[in-house]
């Protein structure tokens, strides 16, 4: 079985700070910001084995690579697969209820995910 790397753009780091500083501070729970983390890590890093296993968002992005989404909790990541790289790349994590078309581009560069 193939095994990527996965890597996350500065703008996915960015929304996963986002994430845990409002679950911190606006829903007064750091427990569960840190449960919510620990389970993006583990989804992210799952990424790594049959990334093909979430559907498709957007047939082909700016980059040529089709959009992936997968959900965690009430968030989204949108993914890439390059397999020629042999790479993951996320690219951002949203809320569910945003409008995704604004915010989901590819910049560069990607930061490792450790498995």
């Amino acid at each position: 079985m193939r095994k990527y790397r996965v890597r996350i753009s500065p703008e996915a780091k960015q929304d996963t700070l986002g994430i845990s500083e409002y679950i911190s501070n606006e829903l007064f729970s750091i427990q569960s910001a840190q449960r919510f983390i620990h389970k993006l890590h583990y989804a992210l890093s799952s990424l790594s084995q049959m990334p093909e296993r979430y559907p498709i968002w957007l047939e082909e992005s700016d980059s040529g690579y089709p959009i992936r989404i997968m959900p965690v909790e009430n968030y989204v990541v949108f993914y890439e697969i390059h397999p020629d790289r042999n790479q993951v790349q996320i690219l951002r994590i949203l809320y569910k209820a945003q409008n995704y078309s604004a915010h989901v581009h590819e910049e560069e560069p990607f930061y490792e995910v450790t498995t």
